[in-house]
């Protein structure tokens, strides 16, 4: 991991400093500052198993209640019908590839304020839900609430679930090694999915077609996190209030609403990222 980030880096820095090629070098940093805010975020989260901190989801399921939502009934009436569960299936594991791919195009375009708008919210949500997950765990709805067996069976394999065995195995006190190649989300609350939802479809705010292509899908990347990433709701109000959150502090100190700043041209003198 640190080779490939180094890699990534170097030419970064590299192709930054010749102006032919300074959209490339933005891309490339990009891509090193995703993949280091993932791997932080991923280590942050199970270590924090190991602090054996009590689970919140009986506060959690409480809220839920409290607003009349069932996760494991809207689980069960999605679940009723195979193409939608595919389908929100496909969404959910889209919403990394997504990020990836957005951050290379705008970098390509040229979109610097649209580009670093997105990396900072993604770095800013990544390790802010997993440290919270790691002072306030949670082991899911799924599990707490219990999940049909019938309608578990509708669902991909290990939906609401795919956690577990590096949940068990961080607090059970198991040995702390990460391998930075496996690390697996076990952020509950907030939902970090919903937080990538919304900032990958409004960093395309300014291009409409896509930005309502974007808009459509990452809705049911939303969706999905009930059903394949057996959330509670409060995750989601929670995950979209922290990119709200990210979102005005970005926008409020890059002046990123404006459409010339969203895809101007780089400029051709280097500077550092």
């Amino acid at each position: 991991m640190a080779g490939l980030l180094a890699i990534l880096w170097g030419a970064h820095r590299h192709y930054r400093a010749r102006g032919d090629t300074q959209r490339l070098g933005e891309a490339l940093g990009a891509l090193a500052l995703l993949i280091a805010s993932g791997a932080a975020a991923g280590a942050i989260s199970q270590l924090g198993l190991a602090l054996h901190r009590p689970l919140i989801d009986p506060w959690l399921a409480t809220i839920d209640r409290a607003t009349g939502f069932a996760s494991t009934a809207v689980t069960a009436d999605l679940a009723a019908s195979p193409v939608r569960i595919a389908l929100l299936g496909a969404a959910y594991l889209s919403s990394f590839p997504l990020i990836f791919l957005s951050a290379v195009v705008l970098a390509l375009r040229g979109s610097r304020e649209a580009l670093w708008g997105l990396i900072f919210s993604f770095a800013a949500a990544i390790v802010l839900c997993a440290g919270c997950a790691a002072l306030f765990p949670a082991i899911g709805a799924f599990p707490h609430l219990g999940l049909a067996p019938d309608v578990a069976a509708r669902l991909p394999a290990g939906a609401g679930v795919y956690h577990l065995p590096a949940f068990d195995h961080f607090r059970g006190g198991g040995p702390i090694t990460l391998d930075m190649l496996k690390l697996q989300g076990v952020v509950t609350f907030p939902s970090f999915h919903t937080a990538l939802a919304w900032m990958t479809a409004f960093a395309w705010r300014q291009t409409r077609p896509i930005f309502m292509l974007m808009l459509a899908w990452n809705a049911l990347v939303i969706v999905s996190t009930i059903p394949i990433g057996g959330h509670y709701g409060i995750d989601l109000i929670a995950g979209t209030l922290l990119w709200a959150a990210i979102h005005w502090w970005v926008s409020t100190r890059t002046g990123s609403a404006s459409p010339e700043n969203q895809a101007g041209p780089i400029a051709t003198t280097p500077t550092r990222a």
